[in-house]
């Protein structure tokens, strides 16, 4: 999260001594140029990624270093660009890589939520997968693996493959993709070749990648009837493969009764699986001995969240679910007030999600303390963050939502002053969830040099009284060492 480190001085018998003044003048010194200089120690800087679809190659969603967006968001844009399916977007250097229904992949400026470039293959849609040095990895829905600049939007090869849906990155060239057909084969990027193929049952989603191990769930059902948009419906079992990265070799299988679209997520060679059946199971990802069971009548079809010890899944009965990591006992259940569509996205302490009433609301993970709960216009399908960002996409368009700026775009290139809501002021009401943000404009919260909340006075946070305070720190140790030192 780009935290500074408190200063902390030693006392030997009561005195402070001259090592001390000298390490501290110095430090506050430092601490004020780079404050003044906009270096980034006390915060992360904007450019942080979100490089893949589940953040990591192991599906963790959980961003442990970016800044997280606290305060009632702002809203910097709004378009009517879609997102095309419950998947996520892609960030890296101030830019986010968006699917969209109809429109293919385009790419946005995350400060200012300006399009830079789209990329329209047909019609069809185009699920931005992860990043691959200056480019995109992409999938479209019809199977093909397509590598696109992040630059110009351009195609940099293309990896024709049978309908399927995800596409897993080690983030070291090789991929991995399901195939709805029963398979499941990798490649490296920028060779059109396969390097290996397995048969598994089922239609395969987004596989999890370790650096010896793949970890696939499938839906045992046929291409025809698998749906991302409903998977209750499908009533389906559910596999779990765990294949050698290698060679494409079953480790091992196991199932389930009832199977979800979310992807599988890895985290200290454990595996942890949802589904439509209310479940979360717990593998070793080397033996397949089961590590424990979660039981829940919910249906939990959408990917978890790892962070902060706990397993956090979104729950179509309204809860965010918080489950103990290491023994799977269930700490603590968050009422969102509304069906759960997104997979929750985590940033630091912070964790995100989008419902089916059109809501994006932001909790503390650890504690449950609803931060604010934000009313967009249709279901949310889509959410990434990044350093106080906040980038969902609807079923009607996407949103960027920032502690900064103010205002939203009229979808012609214009703006109308208001808030989402359309109202002069932010509100946080939604139909019925209760007590959220203030949504009074409060500033938000930032971190203090030395403490890590906002009660900080404004002298010790001002880079001009940090770089004297620690010149005259350094010049009361040079004074101790001349007349007194050792």
């Amino acid at each position: 999260m780009g935290r500074a480190n408190g200063v902390t001085t030693e006392s030997r018998g009561g005195t402070v001594s001259r090592r001390t003044l000298l390490q501290s003048g110095a430090a506050l010194a430092t601490a004020g140029y780079v404050a003044s200089a906009g270096i980034g120690t006390v915060s992360a800087q904007s450019d942080d990624p979100w490089p893949a679809q589940g953040f990591d190659p192991e599906n963790t969603r959980h961003s442990p270093n970016t800044t997280p967006l606290r305060s009632y968001p702002a809203v910097v844009a709004q378009e009517d660009i879609p997102a095309s399916a419950h998947a996520d977007y892609t960030l890296t250097g101030g830019t986010a890589f968006l699917h969209s229904a109809g429109n293919g992949l385009g790419a946005i400026d995350t400060e200012t939520g300006g399009l830079m470039w789209q990329v329209d293959m047909g019609g069809e849609t185009i699920i931005p997968e992860g990043i691959d040095g200056s480019n995109v990895l992409a999938r479209g829905l019809d199977g093909t693996v397509h590598v696109i600049s992040m630059d110009s939007g351009s195609t940099v090869a293309d990896v024709p493959l049978d309908q399927g849906y995800g596409l897993g990155y080690d983030g070291n060239n090789q991929w991995v993709a399901p195939v709805s057909a029963g398979r499941v084969v990798s490649g490296e990027t920028g060779s059109p070749d396969v390097n290996w193929e397995t048969s598994v049952e089922g239609v395969g989603v987004r596989p999890a990648v370790t650096d010896d191990r793949v970890v696939v769930s499938t839906v045992r059902t046929s291409p025809e009837r698998f749906s991302l948009e409903d998977p209750t419906s499908m009533d389906a079992e559910g596999g779990l493969y765990v294949l050698d990265a290698t060679d494409g070799a079953v480790m091992w299988e196991t199932s389930r009764v009832g199977a979800g679209v979310g992807a599988p997520l890895v985290q200290n060679g454990v595996v942890y699986w949802t589904g439509t059946d209310g479940d979360i199971l717990a593998y070793d990802i080397e033996t397949g001995e089961s590590v424990w069971e979660f039981k829940n009548d919910a249906s939990l079809p959408r990917s978890p969240v790892a962070a902060g010890g706990m397993i956090l899944a979104g729950g179509r009965d309204g809860n965010l679910y918080e489950i103990d990591a290491r023994s799977g006992e269930e700490i603590d259940r968050l009422p969102v007030g509304a069906p759960i569509s997104t997979n929750p996205v985590a940033a630091d302490d912070v964790v995100y999600l989008g419902t089916d009433e059109g809501s994006i609301q932001a909790f503390e993970y650890d504690g449950g303390e609803r931060l604010w709960a934000f009313e967009t216009d249709a279901p949310v399908r889509s959410l990434t963050v990044s350093n106080g960002v906040v980038i969902a996409g609807t079923t009607a368009g996407y949103y960027v939502l920032s502690d900064e700026g103010s205002v939203e775009t009229d979808g012609n290139g214009g703006t109308t002053g208001q808030t989402a809501t359309g109202d002069d002021e932010p509100t946080a009401e939604p139909g019925d969830v209760e007590s959220v943000a203030s949504g009074d404009g409060a500033a938000p919260r930032q971190r203090g040099l030395f403490s890590n909340d906002g009660d900080e006075p404004d002298a010790l946070s001002n880079p001009f009284n940090l770089t004297t305070l620690g010149f005259l720190l350094s010049v009361a140790g040079i004074t101790y060492q001349m007349f007194q030192g050792r």
